[in-house]
């Protein structure tokens, strides 16, 4: 009796350990960068030309060149002379996973939201609109189940995903 006892008690801590991995289930290797969600609706705004780190979707209208920069945003290149295009601005989008371009607007996931941005002159885009909360937060790049402590019911109240970051080991 004594026996079972000591197995119940051992089975019931071991089970009640909120960390206890699922046998078979394989987690992710990524966590979330978060942000504010009051913050998201200034997150989108022009910089200097930067190099291509992690390439995206990519789309041509016109004489330019668009290459979405994964989780951080769009850069704008002059493809006049395709055998040498000219990187003229990046957007910032954080949390950007694809693009499409309409007549003179492109529209971009800012994580929960789309924004639209004037691209009539491609060199000065400009934020025209923003749909906030239409579609859901960018998944974890691997696209496995969030451990228990970096998942959604941990991270702080109204904030959002706009980037991943491997985690070490």
């Amino acid at each position: 009796m004594k026996a079972i006892l000591i197995a119940v008690c051992l089975a019931l801590i071991a089970f009640s350990c909120k960390d206890t991995p699922i046998i078979g289930v394989t987690i992710s290797k990524y966590k979330p960068v978060l942000i504010a969600r009051s913050s998201l609706p200034s997150s989108v705004f022009n910089q200097p030309p930067s190099s291509i780190s992690n390439p995206g979707k990519y789309l041509v209208n016109g004489n330019y060149l668009y290459v979405v920069e994964k989780y951080k945003g769009v850069h704008i290149f002059d493809n006049t002379n395709p055998a040498s295009p000219k990187n003229t601005v990046f957007i910032a989008v954080p949390g950007i996973e694809t693009i499409s371009i309409l007549n003179n607007a492109l529209y971009a996931d800012n994580s929960t939201d789309i924004v639209a941005i004037d691209i009539s002159n491609p060199a000065s885009p400009t934020l025209i609109s923003r749909i906030p909360n239409v579609i859901p937060q960018p998944g974890p790049p691997d696209g496995l189940p969030l451990d228990s402590q970096v998942n959604q019911n941990t991270w702080p109240h109204n904030s959002v995903v706009v980037n991943w970051v491997k985690i070490l080991g």
